[in-house]
């Protein structure tokens, strides 16, 4: 049941006929109900008001959630931290390579690896999400990869939009066209295998094999970050997450500061995304100087790898 519908009729009568026999209130996406995060969803706020007709336990799950979200949620329920059992799991994602690039806004020389998978492998090239922070974005970089491609834009002679390579999903789209890239993306034998995107394309939506996440232009927050760099390879083959930071961007007015000094690239950006919506209750620390360095880590770890090898070869070792 959704939270918009818990007090309206006929399911508040129902939950109060049967609030004794009613065993469990679980909440999933739990994150929404605190204003901390972009997924805010007001309607949330009425869950509290279900949960004082009921003498039930408690259940809220979120995939990943701050400290300061988890306090704001526990204070709509007038509770406290000593007041609940978390259970926790660290948030890392292993197989996805991180990476991030200062770039220009020439869209078809920084995306000239998608452009070239797209023209050479067509409807068997990897999935890849390219999530852009405006509409203004998300139209000129369609347009650009419309233009790169030229008839490669289709799977076939026919030029119409159920054999379109790449898509573009944002709240301008028309309902019908955002049902059927919703209905045809998710499929592992998708048409469509690029979709450029606002942040809402993927939420609520299982897509265990896409490839790529690119971000252009950083997110406003780790916690969105890390949230959208989730949406690759979910089956857990390898995938890999790029985010392009381009210099026409004033970041101060777009991203929060942890966001910026992630972008600077002097600290593996693996760990230092981690270290931010980690919760005390996890006691992660050994897990988190482990998850960093590796082959699958990020771009700052690939560098001082490459640094150490040209270093020994320097030294004849």
């Amino acid at each position: 049941m959704s939270p918009e519908c818990l007090l309206i009729e006929p399911w508040w009568s129902w939950i109060k006929s049967y609030k004794d026999r009613i065993c469990l209130l679980a909440i999933d996406e739990a994150h929404c109900i605190t204003t901390w995060g972009d997924e805010f969803r007001p309607d949330y706020r009425k869950i509290p008001t279900v949960r004082c007709a009921l003498s039930c336990p408690m259940l809220l799950l979120t995939a990943t959630v701050t400290e300061d979200m988890v306090k704001d949620i526990l204070d709509h329920f007038k509770q406290s931290m000593d007041d609940v059992e978390f259970i926790t799991s660290f948030p890392d994602r292993p197989n996805i390579h991180l990476s991030s690039k200062t770039s220009t806004l020439n869209y078809s020389k920084e995306l000239a690896w998608l452009i070239k998978d797209l023209k050479e492998m067509g409807p068997s090239s990897p999935k890849c999400i390219i999530y852009a922070n405006s509409i203004k974005h998300v139209r000129e970089i369609y347009y650009e990869l419309f233009v790169s491609l030229q008839d490669g834009f289709w799977n076939g002679r026919e030029h119409v939009s159920q054999n379109k390579l790449v898509d573009m999903f944002m709240k301008n789209t028309d309902n019908v066209a955002k049902a059927r890239i919703l209905a045809t993306f998710v499929r592992p034998d998708s048409q469509i295998r690029c979709v450029v995107a606002t942040v809402a394309f993927g939420m609520g939506i299982h897509m265990e094999d896409v490839r790529t996440v690119v971000h252009w232009g950083p997110p406003k927050t780790i916690l969105n970050y890390w949230q959208e760099v989730g949406r690759c390879s979910r089956d857990g083959a390898p995938g890999r997450a790029i985010m392009y930071v381009y210099s026409q961007v004033n970041m101060a007015k777009v991203v929060d500061k942890s966001m910026i000094d992630l972008t600077n690239n002097n600290v593996c950006l693996r760990r230092q995304a981690l270290k931010h919506i980690l919760l005390p209750q996890m006691d992660a620390e050994d897990a988190l100087e482990a998850a960093c360095g590796g082959d699958m880590c990020c771009c700052v770890c690939d560098n001082v790898r490459l640094c150490a090898s040209v270093l020994l070869s320097l030294q004849g070792f």
